[in-house]
């Protein structure tokens, strides 16, 4: 395990057309080890998310390689909501290294939850992922 490293924010104009939904903010770079954009997006809006590959191509190509190094290439994004007090929805979405969506993705969900930790919104989680790909998961 690595310590949380957050990098830039990604501005959410470049992330939206990759996913199909509005974002609540920037996304934002950061990882435990393996480095993922988290992005928050509303709990009704979630469910909505469809990867566009074209969209992904041209955010990874438009990626400033300086200030986002690490994942340039893949450009996965970690998809969550606030659910409840401690219960996030979340969706990984990462077709340009082949995984157009994963169903259980703890090296994303970590730094999702140091990060909240981090910010005082909690110290402990639960995220539920892959149900719309019907692979409910729940990581703790």
């Amino acid at each position: 395990p690595q310590p949380l490293a957050t990098g830039a924010t990604m501005p959410r104009a470049l992330l939206e057309p990759c996913i199909g939904v509005p974002l609540l903010g920037d996304g934002m770079l950061a990882g435990c080890g393996n480095s993922f954009v988290l992005a928050e997006t509303t709990p009704d809006a979630l469910p909505d998310a469809t990867p566009d590959l074209a969209a992904f191509r041209a955010a990874a190509s438009a990626w400033d390689h300086a200030r986002y190094p690490g994942g340039a290439a893949r450009l996965p994004i970690y998809l969550w909501a606030h659910s409840g007090d401690a219960t996030l929805d979340a969706r990984m979405f990462s077709p340009l290294s082949g995984t157009v969506e994963d169903a259980a993705t703890g090296s994303a969900a970590t730094p999702l939850a140091a990060l909240l930790h981090a910010r005082r919104q909690g110290s402990a989680f639960t995220i539920t992922q892959g149900v719309r790909m019907g692979r409910p998961s729940t990581l703790h």
